[in-house]
């Protein structure tokens, strides 16, 4: 969510970043994850009037559907899936909802192209950001990978992730072990 949320700032000329690495975030640039934002920002309000246990339940049975089917990738240990799932059940169902809900009708592009900085992207699973249109965006743009690692990958491989964040300060290519390049072919066969 802290990609749709720095996207979101951006859109709305909040701040104007020295540069932006995305980590493993899934902006919806592509048009079509936008009616999924939509629902789960909805299902999330909706569950906000309940009494604190329902909404809690409730909580806990959207973000597990969401971790298992959107974020969660095979390198991702059982642990670690739970507490996702548990940050994400613990959060304010209204406040959550509201960034989906705002998610699901801003149009990205406009807002990536305005960043007058330089911006990354690093991902663990290159399908979930849509390459094609980061790239007509951010045609300059480092989209790498780090291969075996699950959504959160400044947990799961901080020393890679701080690597290339010094680059990103340095103004130098990204680079760090585990670091490679991801091209559309390659996200496309990600996905497939």
């Amino acid at each position: 969510m802290g990609g749709i949320i720095g996207a979101l700032a951006c859109a709305a000329g909040r701040f104007k970043p020295g540069s932006l690495l995305l980590l493993d975030s899934a902006i919806p640039v592509a048009a079509e994850r936008r009616p999924f934002l939509a629902e789960l920002g909805a299902r999330m309000l909706a569950c906000a009037d309940a009494d604190a246990m329902k909404q809690r339940q409730a909580l806990e049975r959207l973000s597990r559907d969401y971790v298992l089917q959107h974020l969660a990738s095979p390198h991702d240990d059982r642990d670690t899936l739970d507490q996702i799932i548990e940050h994400m059940a613990g959060g304010d169902a209204s406040r959550c909802g509201s960034i989906f809900k705002a998610a699901s009708v801003v149009d990205f592009a406009p807002a990536l192209r305005r960043i007058d900085a330089r911006v990354s992207a690093i991902a663990a699973d290159p399908a979930r950001l849509p390459i094609d249109g980061f790239r007509a965006c951010r045609p300059t743009s480092e989209v790498m990978q780090i291969r075996r690692v699950g959504h959160f990958v400044q947990l799961l491989a901080p020393s890679t992730v701080n690597a290339a964040i010094l680059c990103m300060l340095d103004g130098s290519p990204l680079r760090g072990a585990g670091l490679e390049p991801v091209t559309a072919a390659a996200a496309a066969a990600t996905s497939a």
